[in-house]
């Protein structure tokens, strides 16, 4: 994999319909640094444990009321720490680990990510071959299925408005279309097929010099000695950058407790509220 420092690993963001397309990123570190981001988010609905947890952390809730919650968090990129990059590239493949409860829940199927689907186990059967040795190696041959998914911008749009909901996981791998929704749901069923504990995020794009300003889905592998990892099923990409704030996650999009993306909008059809907090501001 080509080396890449912080520095130029470039953000070059195609937004879409209320969707955008996060950058293709390695997890090769090579920053002395890790870098924090400040922002303050206002969101409908959002889920204060999602914005607590890695790599954001939750520093203080200003407002929490009538559905509104407005939080000051921090957040970085996590392939910018060292110690657990080289972690997630060394776990071990071990798809009979015997996970606690609240991590085994993220191996489940559902009614969007179908894991135990014969059309699933059809795609896995295409694509490992049983001498996978690192979780990461599971984890690239998935994202780069989940990759060639086609975007539909018709569905896209419809999902901004609040007109659909997303797609199962075995009807998109009929139809090989979708969004980064149904593309996560793919991923996800095919990591929960191998073993590997997967879950659903749903949040915000925030990129003011680009223009971006959009909501997104990814998704989240746990990894053994290295915790939650996030990653693109929609771009292939093996790691999450710092623009994408997390807002929710669950098993799939309805158990992250919105039926819409609609319901994360502030009033009058106003986006989500980003703002970039100087860190000299906090002190």
């Amino acid at each position: 994999m080509k080396q890449l420092s912080i520095l130029t690993l470039i953000l070059i963001t195609l937004h879409v319909s209320g969707y955008c397309q996060l950058p293709d990123k390695s997890i090769t570190n090579t920053a002395d640094t890790i870098q924090k981001t400040y922002v303050q988010i206002s969101a409908r609905n959002l889920s204060l444990e999602a914005v607590d947890s890695y790599p954001q952390k939750l520093l203080k809730v200003i407002r929490n009321e009538d559905t509104i919650k407005t939080v000051l968090i921090s957040t970085f990129s996590e392939y910018e720490e060292p110690d657990r990059v080289t972690r997630v590239k060394k776990a071990p493949y071990n798809p009979t680990f015997k996970y606690p409860s609240a991590i085994s829940r993220f191996l489940e199927p559902t009614q969007y990510v179908n894991s135990s689907s014969k059309s699933t186990a059809s795609v896995a059967d295409t694509l490992f071959n049983g001498k996978e040795k690192y979780c990461l190696d599971i984890i690239k041959k998935a994202l780069a299925f989940s990759k060639r998914i086609t975007f539909d911008t018709q569905l896209a749009q419809a999902l901004d408005r609040g007109q659909s909901m997303t797609v199962p996981s075995d009807e998109v791998l009929q139809s090989m279309t979708g969004t980064c929704s149904e593309a996560t749901n793919v991923f996800l069923a095919l990591m929960r097929h191998m073993g590997i504990p997967a879950r659903m995020v749903v949040g915000y794009c925030y990129l003011p010099e680009k223009g971006i300003n959009s909501s997104h889905a990814w998704a989240e592998c746990y990894i053994e000695g290295a915790g939650w990892w996030g990653v693109d099923p929609q771009n292939g990409s093996p790691a999450i950058s710092h623009i994408g704030y997390k807002l929710f996650y669950g098993k799939d999009f309805k158990d992250c407790r919105i039926k819409r993306l609609s319901d994360m909008y502030l009033r009058d059809k106003q986006p989500v509220k980003i703002e970039s907090i100087n860190k000299e501001a906090l002190l």
